[in-house]
């Protein structure tokens, strides 16, 4: 069923329904302008309304791609560079291991409509068969890359296989996603890949299928063929089945599952901009300093102890730990000079121990840390449990005295096992420069401190220097905007 409106501010709806409206809706009735190139059976296929795909690992450069740009797609436009949900069909239907290496083929979306072993930006489903029987499922997600090698962003545990799948593509920023379902109402999940971060990628302009397109010339062979309703919603990093563009206090009920929701705004729990001494700041050593309505550190590596540390659960509005499941943290980062070598250990946590030293005191924490083993200082999501760490991968790497760059950092927990670091560039926190998850624990549970600092070592150079500013707490929730609250949950 479509969603209603109703007297009161009551909204009917299905946990199925799509809420947004799609920019391209396609069910293959009809030839909207599919290019194909290759073999037999690289074909739009008016018979059966899907478009055949026959993947064979030789020299040819076979193909199956729509043009975005066509007037029945997004009309002159490729898909957005920052926001988008595609989603379509796929079916394979038979399966020719090579007689050598591998045959890769692709499903997703390219800059250009050339072989895959020519370098262009890409976001895909990479399917391979190998020679010894192996059939694996990957996203490749590149800037200007050749996708016939090259390393996965992901890999799927779902393998390929004759079956049938409905795929749903996503990106919001940097960020590239992509599930597999079972079902054409894309309820019954099969693997989420969750989002894998990437930076560079612009242009997407064709969406199919390409074949390997090399000299591999092994024999390999998959068939099927993309199946509808192929929807691409532009500019929505993802669809959601409830309607935002409602007034607070409205009620959705979802009638398959009985479930209801208010519509509610998120409540700032607490926030910080100096512009007089909070309760519960400790600062430790002297590379910490608070004026001009801010917090300012000048780290330099030393054996000396160097810190900052606001105890959340001793200031107003506050008050409290933060949630053990879910919160909002975010502030402004300014980075004058960043440089450090091999044991450098600049961290911004949240942490249930005052001015914590990383690797040195034990602690419980999450946040980011700085690692300065490669030619600039790549920063990672970090958790530290006693005196040991575990890094995600890398947000953002960066390096130089006089940088002057500034993000906006968000501390997200989205549940009681995933923490997420995201770097904007704005301060309306809508332009992703880089995001990366880290495994939380079960003793990330009394998480107070809102800390900075910097590991004790000597004998060793490099600093970190810029300041703090507009901390935001949002304590018990994962979202800053208004949103839609499961009621009695």
């Amino acid at each position: 069923m479509a969603v209603t409106y109703h007297a009161g501010r009551r909204i009917q709806g299905l946990s199925t329904d799509v809420a947004d409206t799609p920019t391209v809706n396609d069910d293959l009735i009809t030839d909207k302008g599919w290019e194909t190139q290759g073999h037999v059976g690289m074909t739009y296929d008016a018979t059966n309304d899907e478009v055949d795909f026959n993947c064979v690992a030789d020299t040819s450069h076979d193909y199956a791609l729509i043009d975005l740009q066509d007037a029945d797609y997004i009309n002159g436009s490729n898909i957005s560079d920052t926001a988008f949900e595609l989603k379509c069909g796929w079916r394979v239907d038979t399966i020719s291991n090579p007689s050598a290496n591998e045959n890769r083929a692709t499903i997703g979306l390219y800059a250009n409509n050339t072989s895959n072993n020519t370098a262009q930006d890409i976001f895909t489903l990479r399917f391979s068969a190998t020679t010894g029987g192996g059939q694996a499922l990957e996203i490749f997600a590149k800037d200007n890359a050749i996708a016939v090698g090259g390393s996965a962003e992901y890999t799927f545990t779902e393998t390929l296989s004759a079956q049938t799948l409905y795929l749903r593509f996503n990106r919001d920023g940097n960020n590239f996603r992509i599930r597999l379902y079972s079902d054409s109402n894309y309820t019954t999940l099969v693997e989420d890949s969750g989002n894998q971060s990437v930076s560079g990628i612009t242009g997407l302009r064709y969406f199919g299928i390409k074949n390997r397109g090399d000299t591999q010339n092994n024999g390999g062979s998959t068939t099927g063929a993309i199946l509808p309703n192929i929807e691409i919603y532009d500019g929505i990093s993802s669809t959601t089945n409830k309607p935002t563009d409602v007034q607070i206090g409205s009620r959705f009920e979802e009638t398959n599952t009985r479930k209801m929701y208010n519509f509610v705004v998120p409540s700032l729990t607490f926030e910080e901009d100096w512009t007089s001494t909070p309760s519960g700041q400790t600062i430790v050593g002297s590379q910490v300093t608070e004026s001009s309505n801010r917090i300012n550190f000048a780290f330099t590596l030393n054996n000396v102890a160097n810190s900052y540390s606001l105890d959340l659960a001793n200031v107003s509005n506050m008050g409290a730990n933060l949630d053990d499941e879910k919160f909002v943290v975010r502030f402004k980062m300014f980075i004058q000079d960043i440089t450090s070598n091999a044991t450098g250990q600049f961290v911004i946590m949240l942490s249930d121990t005052a001015n914590a030293q990383p690797a040195v005191t034990s602690q419980n924490s999450l946040g980011f840390y700085t690692d300065g083993r490669s030619s600039d200082d790549e920063i990672f999501p970090a958790e530290y449990t006693g005196t040991s760490i575990t890094l995600g991968s890398e947000i953002e790497s960066v390096n130089g005295t006089g940088i002057n760059l500034t993000r906006y950092v968000e501390f997200k927990r989205e549940s009681q096992t995933v923490f997420r670091v995201t770097f904007y560039s704005d301060s309306s926190y809508s332009t992703v420069v880089g995001s990366q998850t880290v495994t939380a624990k079960t003793t990330h549970d009394a998480l107070r401190y809102f800390s900075i600092g910097i590991r004790q070592v000597s004998g060793k150079v490099g600093d970190f220097e810029g300041y703090i500013d507009d901390l935001k707490v949002y304590n018990g929730v994962t979202q800053t905007t208004n949103y839609w609250q499961e009621i009695g949950a």
